[in-house]
């Protein structure tokens, strides 16, 4: 032996923690997100996991290190790029995954009618409820619309609220 002891990264330590203790009830994140890869809305149950592990290290980060946003953004920073590293995706993916799943997640409707496309589509806080209302409806009657006729759906509603606001 070199006398040279390797010890294991605190933040890493921590982030396997909290890997232990997600999806569901303690399973391995990442064996979870294998299992489900294959779900048709695969990216809003990955979306939960990423948000259930991200959230507890960032509470772990606060409970040590105090509650700064300078803290909460590094923490979540650093939980992001190791589950993409250890998830085999991009960073720009995880977080995604994790957007869409804030954004929609409480949402039955957006769950099982809107692609992935359409939530990136509507991710933008500009974008309001009921917007999102409209492109479901949409789905709801087209569930083979192209993202150029979301696009257009879009455009469409923005521009009329531009119209009737400007008419009031």
């Amino acid at each position: 032996m070199n006398g040279l002891t390797v010890q294991p990264d605190e933040r890493t330590t921590e982030l396997d923690a909290a890997l232990e203790l997600t999806p569901p009830a303690g399973e391995d994140l990442i064996d979870h997100l294998g299992r489900i890869r294959c779900a048709s809305r695969y990216h809003m149950e990955a979306g939960r996991a990423i948000l259930r592990v991200v959230e507890r290290y960032e509470a772990a980060c606060v409970d040590r290190d105090g509650d700064t946003p300078a803290i909460r953004q590094q923490a979540r920073g650093t939980a992001y790029q190791y589950m993409a590293d250890v998830a085999s995706l991009s960073r720009d993916t995880i977080k995604l995954y994790a957007r869409c799943y804030e954004k929609f997640g409480d949402s039955w409707d957006a769950i099982v009618h809107l692609t992935l496309s359409d939530m990136q589509l509507l991710l933008p806080a500009s974008v309001d409820d009921d917007l999102i209302a409209h492109i479901v409806e949409a789905r709801k009657f087209d569930p083979n619309l192209r993202r150029e006729e979301v696009k257009t759906i879009v455009r469409e509603c923005r521009a009329g609220r531009r119209l009737t606001k400007g008419t009031s």
